[in-house]
């Protein structure tokens, strides 16, 4: 039963907001719609039956002509130009044209059907898809895309620079095989609580890369729901970190290490020493702290130069190492003093042997360029916790000053710690210092001593002596002054 009322051809082609136009097999145009008179600016009556050189400019009918001569030999419909034109307010847009051949009931031509449709909205999508195609793919960190069962649907360039995987290994895989093996189960167990919970995860892989090599990396996945809050996709986006890491690291052993030998320095010793002392006190069990300082090293670097006391240094620090006399813990606290750190002796017998073994290491000259030797010598302090001190500070003090009295002794030899060297040391200390001011307080006297010829007992000459009295010391005798130079040696 035929249809009722049913538009014509033109009222159909006039509803639609796409230009359209209708050519018969000379090139003729037969047929347009409103849209197609508004873009060209001319009435129907005019555009039907003229041709494209009548209606356009020469370049543009060639253009045009050449066109309609490839859908033709084509033999269907197609997409033949994309270009830029204003609107109505003067607004860019994009316009598509889509030309396709008409033939009647025996496939003879009769002409040609055109129709150029607004393409903007289409264009805005493939532009922000592939801005966020570029973006994604030049990327500096690695990103992954998956899919809700954390299949992997896509990944950047900057993956398979980082990880070594080409992207057509990796697509439809479970990034698990990425894991290095080094994380407990419960640290994966956490990583999904908080992408449950939170929607994302921020923190550091140990992964291992296609060549087996592994490396830290730090890394952020979110997840991304939709309206419904189900989960569409896992994007982690991570970047290797290794760099980063040894910098760190550099800047640790920088903070905790000596750099010339390579043992804990001052920080780094005393924070050990607190360790010991909390075991300590803890197992109720003592240790020996030694102070150990070369003997006359202010002269071999004045004769010979700071490079030749320091490559002295480093062969110290490799014999003490080297030597690995009970548990030792060696550090070098600055200029030539090292301190050791005995936590494992039986005895009293056993810690004079380690201090013997210690002493040991200056037995041998140290050989450096040209094959020059050199016998250099040791004293040691020893300071025992807990007799001798129940915190770090004190410790290192007392064995310090042990180790000045091993000096004292005739050095390369050993001291043990006992409370009356303190006193004496404060006690030179405040000499030493007020010495300082005694000149300015007129503290300092001359006194005359006659000098006698024996044989005669005549006059000869006069010994003339200096004295300082101190005003809560009293007379200071000179032996003191002798006492703080070998002090400062």
């Amino acid at each position: 039963m035929p249809l009722k009322n049913l538009p014509t051809l033109q009222q159909f082609i006039d509803a639609l907001d796409d230009h359209i136009w209708v050519k018969n097999a000379d090139g003729q145009y037969v047929a347009v719609n409103e849209a197609s008179e508004t873009a060209w600016r001319h009435s129907r009556e005019y555009i039907v039956g003229k041709t494209d050189e009548q209606l356009f400019s020469k370049e543009r009918a060639e253009c045009f002509k050449r066109i309609d001569e490839k859908v033709i030999a084509n033999g269907g419909q197609r997409t033949v130009e994309e270009c830029a034109a204003l609107d109505k307010e003067g607004n860019e847009v994009w316009l598509e044209t889509v030309k396709s051949p008409i033939k009647d009931e025996t496939g003879d031509l009769v002409g040609i059907i055109g129709m150029t449709r607004n393409a903007t909205r289409r264009k805005q999508v493939e532009a922000r898809l592939s801005l966020t195609s570029e973006i994604f793919n030049n990327f500096q960190e690695g990103m992954m895309i998956t899919d809700h069962n954390a299949n992997i649907m896509d990944v950047n360039r900057a993956f398979t620079a980082l990880t070594g995987y080409e992207e057509a290994e990796v697509i439809g895989r479970n990034p698990s095989f990425l894991q290095s093996g080094q994380h407990h189960p419960d640290f994966y167990t956490e990583l999904w609580r908080q992408l449950r919970e939170y929607g994302q995860w921020k923190g550091e892989f140990i992964n291992r890369k296609k060549n087996g090599s592994i490396y830290p990396q730090l890394a952020t996945i979110s997840a991304i729901t939709d309206e419904s809050d189900e989960i569409l996709h896992y994007i982690c986006v991570f970047e290797d970190i290794s760099l980063r890491k040894a910098h760190e690291e550099k800047l640790r052993r920088m903070a905790f290490f000596d750099p010339l030998t390579n043992l804990p320095n001052r920080v780094h010793l005393t924070h050990l020493l607190e360790q010991s002392i909390a075991l300590g006190e803890k197992s109720d069990t003592p240790f020996a702290t030694l102070f150990l300082d070369l003997d006359h090293f202010k002269h071999i670097n004045d004769s010979k130069g700071h490079l030749f006391g320091d490559q002295l240094l480093a062969q110290v620090a490799e014999r003490l190492q080297a030597m690995q006399a009970g548990n030792a813990t060696i550090g070098r606290i600055g200029g030539d003093e090292f301190v050791i750190i005995l936590t494992d002796y039986d005895g009293e017998a056993m810690l004079l042997d380690i201090i013997d073994q210690t002493l040991g290491v200056f037995n041998t000259p140290f050989v450096f360029e040209q094959n020059e030797h050199l016998r250099v010598s040791g004293s040691i302090g020893v300071a025992r916790y807990p007799n001798d001190g129940y915190d770090s500070e004190t410790l290192l003090k007392n064995a310090d000053t042990a180790m000045y009295l091993a000096k004292k002794n005739g050095r390369s030899g050993y001291a043990f710690y006992s409370p009356d060297l303190t006193d004496r040391s404060v006690q030179h200390v405040r000499i030493q210092s007020a010495l300082h001011d005694a000149v300015d307080k007129e503290q300092l006297s001359l006194a005359y001593q006659p000098q006698y010829r024996f044989e005669d007992n005549a006059l000869v000459g006069v010994e003339v002596l200096l004295r300082w009295e101190h005003p809560e010391l009293g007379f200071i005798p000179p032996i003191f002054s002798s006492q703080l130079q070998k002090r400062q040696d």
